[in-house]
């Protein structure tokens, strides 16, 4: 018997399609087929669905199967809240997961959250999120928001070395203040370091980084860190005026293929240069990558290394850029947020960075032995690199 709303399930399904079909960058008609014939076996499934959670687990399962980082639904009527033990963190290393508290002191490592088994939460966890994002950025999403996380508002019961029960209160999640974005200082007299949180903030961030640069000539460095760790992208052109001044002439930075129309599957590539911005400063150059390093972040580093502009360490990106596009499906009196890739990227070297990311020059494999002691280890190697003209 079908669902009393079933037409309206239909009918947003169909919404939903549609909007992929004139906006996703399809690089052929046969993947657009693919992708069609994926969409009618989901559809048929539409007879079976008796509630919205039900129906909107079937519309991201369609969106898994573009394999798209950008591509992915945003706000929903079904989309629960989470809550999370506030300033406590996973952090897996040496193939096992160890529970950090919110002064970054280990707790041990973790058997199981709330009765089940760590191994197999990850694993659940993995099998949906591999579908459409690298492996590296998977992990790092999993860890970092997923596995501590309930969408009931009780305590997290964590079992730890084997027997000791840890119980943490969980709090709704909300979107936290980055804090200072930007943060700078200087290192022997003659090493710049510059953190950057997030390519976010505007003509704020744009003028601060400014500011941070002007430091850095004032005090004569002869090298700059610039730390990315942790920063998930945000505005380009942020990140593109900040490039300006590594460089004396225009520099590709990347190339991306779009749409010619939302009737028409061809492509067509469009090339984004890099301007040169003053002041200009010919200092080596080292960047401090990680996992969480995506999008606009990822336009940056890999605009920087393609470039021959800058020494990088850590371990290899996220993988992922698509400039997505927000559309409102209807859903009755109700409604969702759909959000769309617009294209595909490609780095300067041509390589496409969907799913691939970017590896750094050294990678640093870090140890549980490196963390205990509150050791960064990836910034002591790039400021021995420093110190050694790199």
């Amino acid at each position: 018997m079908l669902s009393k709303n079933y037409l309206m399930y239909k009918k947003s399904f169909s919404y939903v399609f549609d909007c992929i079909k004139k906006t996703f960058p399809f690089q052929s008609i046969r993947e657009f087929n693919i992708f069609k014939k994926n969409h009618n076996k989901i559809k048929k499934l539409l007879k079976n669905v008796i509630n919205d959670e039900d129906f909107f687990y079937l519309i991201k399962d369609l969106l898994l199967n573009l394999k798209n980082s950008h591509t992915k639904l945003g706000w929903y009527p079904t989309k629960k809240i989470l809550y999370n033990p506030i300033g406590y963190n996973i952090v897996y290393i040496e193939n096992n997961f160890y529970l950090f508290d919110r002064f970054k002191r280990i707790v041990g490592k973790i058997l199981k959250i709330d009765g089940q088994n760590i191994n197999s939460l990850f694993i659940k966890q993995k099998k949906r999120l591999a579908k459409n994002l690298s492996s590296q950025f998977s992990n790092y999403l999993i860890t970092k928001y997923n596995l501590l996380s309930s969408e009931f508002h009780k305590p997290a019961s964590i079992i730890i070395n084997n027997t000791k029960e840890i119980i943490i209160k969980r709090e709704k999640i909300i979107n936290q203040p980055i804090g200072k974005i930007i943060k700078a200082k200087i290192i022997n007299k003659k090493i710049g370091y510059l953190k950057i949180l997030a390519w976010s903030g505007g003509d704020d961030t744009k003028n601060l980084i400014d500011k941070k640069i002007n430091y850095f000539i004032k005090n004569k460095v002869k090298k700059i860190i610039i730390d990315l760790r942790g920063n998930s992208g945000g505005d380009s052109r942020i990140a593109k005026n900040f490039a300006g001044h590594f460089f004396k002439k225009n520099v590709l930075f990347s190339i991306v293929k779009k749409r010619i129309s939302k009737n028409n599957f061809k492509l067509k590539k469009q090339f984004s240069y890099v301007e040169p911005t003053e002041p200009y400063l010919g200092l080596p150059i080292i960047l401090l990558i990680n996992e969480a390093c995506f999008s606009s972040n990822e336009y940056f580093i890999a605009g920087m290394k393609d470039n021959k502009r800058a020494f990088l360490i850590g371990n290899k990106t996220g993988g992922g850029s698509g400039n997505p596009k927000k559309f409102i499906i209807p859903y009755g009196d109700k409604s969702f947020e759909l959000l769309i890739s617009t294209w595909i990227y490609f780095r300067p070297n041509k390589m496409p960075l969907e799913r691939n990311g970017i590896k750094p020059h050294l990678f640093i494999k870090l140890n549980l032995s490196d963390l205990t002691k509150n050791r960064d280890k990836i910034l002591e190697l790039a400021i021995q690199k420093a110190k050694n003209n790199i």
